[in-house]
């Protein structure tokens, strides 16, 4: 106010700020492993104004779904050979916030299998010979056999899966 006018009356308000929902967290890398994937992510630069309390983590194809309270998630139950990616939502108290970019694809593997039982036992100076049969339940897959380490009288023919020789 001046001279002629009084001062305004002071006015005081309160008003609270709700949280909403976060942001999308930022996808990283998936890691394919048997029968499930391993995928990392960055939490969303906004959080809605209340703490992360998850993420969950669903699979393209098939929405299979995976939380935890950060990353890495590790998503099970998926099928091998088939390509997955990823997204990932973090969660508040508010709510769960939009999904992230899709990650890379990846494609769950599992072992391959040994059917055969080694001879684990050779005679001196008779030949010895050992199949190696072994399957792989993926589609699409091929094995590849190799030895490392083998005594000087055992040889090992990678296409065939034959370990061979007479021992001295």
């Amino acid at each position: 106010g001046d001279a002629s006018y009084l001062a305004a009356t002071p006015v005081s308000r309160t008003f609270s700020v709700n949280a909403v929902v976060p942001g999308a967290p930022t996808i990283g890398t998936a890691t394919a492993g048997n029968a499930q994937a391993t995928v990392s992510f960055s939490a969303p630069a906004f959080n809605g104004g209340a703490p992360i309390t998850g993420y969950t983590l669903v699979s393209i194809p098939g929405g299979i779904t995976a939380s935890g309270a950060g990353s890495p998630i590790t998503i099970s139950g998926l099928t091998n050979g088939t390509s997955y990616s990823f997204t990932v939502a973090a969660t508040n108290a508010t709510g769960t916030g939009g999904a992230s970019a899709a990650s890379n694809s990846v494609k769950p593997n599992g072992a391959p299998t040994i059917t055969s039982t080694a001879l684990t036992s050779a005679t001196q100076d008779a030949a010895y010979s050992y199949t190696l049969v072994a399957t792989d339940s993926d589609v699409g897959d091929s094995l590849t056999l190799s030895a490392v380490t083998l005594p000087n009288w055992l040889n090992f023919n990678a296409a065939t899966g034959v370990l061979s020789g007479t021992p001295g």
